[in-house]
């Protein structure tokens, strides 16, 4: 009988050697879930993760470590518990503002460590406001100053102060003239105008949208003409929204702003809740009447606001560096326009909403809604979109991770 021999090469011996092993000691298989981080403040957040599962190995250690840098590990900030089967919460504190930083959840089996999905968030800026009741999911902040416009360079941006307005040069019924910004005037709309107007029809956000009158300085008195997308019904929507431009002191990028609804305007002014209890108040700033809105963390004993009398909250700029600060936004009393006709600045004061009239019930397709500022109170309204009003946009602020 003829004799077989058996070659073993290099490579089986290899294949071998990896099959026996793998028959001795399995591959060890471990998922470790960061969650998403709630919760975020200026200086704190609630970060938390979980062993998902883990195949062929003991897991002794179920931890979360952070860092301002990517990819933080077990040598960086962290917590760990030997409770493996439930979920690992903590809350992190004595964070620094307007910070980005870095959470991952890890496990650790005595040998090695593994380590879930990096999951990033940014830390609040102060001076943010709640415009939904339960929402805890974001803040916005306020920008420091009212839109402007100037038709000949196609240019946005927010006013240098929060109490500039550019008023109208042109005397008024009266022989009043009123503005802080000299050189322009909201009378002298026009689409090649160089100065500058901050009174706007309703949506009026230069971006096509299905309107007739859809740029900055339309002055036309039929509010038809100024239909979102072309029907009475529809609300702003972004191509319609003053913030889907670039900004050119707001960041100067497309998106970054928007206009509150009229929802969102009433429960910031009407319902909120607040630390100092106080929502808004009448004020003269630098000599100019208007509002000051307090953020929802706003401590009173910074310096006493009083909702009422008007007087008792006559504020100097000294005084305003302090209260900017620490969140509080001012809008002056600015007027409006018709047409070409402005007035009504040392009284009234108007500010856009992004919602149409129609969608709380009233009959009336033409008009839009919006607040306006008279001495020290505040009426919601509804007024013809043809009628120029101040925009005063804001930015969303997540408090939490997606």
């Amino acid at each position: 009988m003829k004799k077989t021999s058996l070659i073993l090469t290099s490579a089986t011996y290899l294949i071998l050697a990896i099959v026996l092993q793998s028959c001795k000691d399995p591959i060890p298989t471990v998922v470790v879930t960061t969650n998403r981080v709630t919760g975020i403040t200026t200086n704190s957040a609630q970060i938390s993760g979980c062993l998902t599962s883990a195949e062929n190995t003991v897991i002794t250690e179920l931890g979360l470590c952070w860092n301002t840098t990517p990819n933080p590990e077990v040598g960086d900030s962290h917590v760990s518990s030997s409770n493996i089967g439930e979920t690992l919460c903590h809350t992190l504190t004595e964070l620094q503002l307007e910070t980005v930083y870095h959470v991952r959840a890890y496990a650790f089996d005595g040998l090695e460590y593994y380590y879930g999905e990096d999951v990033e968030f940014t830390t609040l800026p102060k001076g943010l406001f709640t415009v939904a009741q339960f929402d805890e999911y974001h803040k916005i902040r306020i920008a420091k100053g009212n839109l402007q416009y100037q038709a000949s360079t196609n240019t946005w941006r927010f006013a240098e102060h929060q109490w500039d307005y550019i008023g109208y040069s042109e005397p008024d019924q009266y022989g009043f003239t009123y503005g802080t910004v000299e050189g322009s005037s909201n009378h002298l709309i026009s689409p090649d105008y160089d100065g500058w107007i901050d009174l706007f029809g309703w949506g009026t956000s230069g971006q096509d949208h299905g309107a007739i009158c859809y740029q900055p300085w339309s002055t036309s008195t039929n509010d038809a003409d100024y239909y979102a997308y072309g029907q009475y019904y529809n609300d702003l929507g972004r191509q319609a929204d003053w913030g889907i431009n670039p900004i050119i002191n707001g960041g100067n990028q497309p998106d970054l702003w928007r206009t509150l609804s009229i929802k969102e305007w009433r429960y910031l002014l009407k319902e909120r809740n607040t630390l100092s209890g106080i929502r808004y108040a009448a004020a003269y700033l630098n000599d100019i009447l208007g509002i000051v809105i307090v953020p929802d963390d706003w401590d009173n004993t910074i310096y006493p606001l009083n909702a009422t009398p008007l007087e008792t909250n006559n504020i100097s700029l000294e005084t305003w560096e302090l209260l900017e600060e620490n969140g509080v936004v001012f809008l002056p009393t600015t007027g409006f326009r018709e047409g070409t006709y402005a007035s009504g600045g040392y009284n009234y004061g108007g500010y856009w909403t992004s919602s149409k009239i129609t969608q709380y019930g009233s009959s009336e397709p033409w008009a839009a809604w919006n607040f306006r500022t008279s001495d020290a109170l505040i009426y919601f309204e509804d007024s013809g979109r043809h009628t120029g009003l101040s925009v005063r946009l804001v930015q969303d602020y997540p408090t939490s991770t997606p």
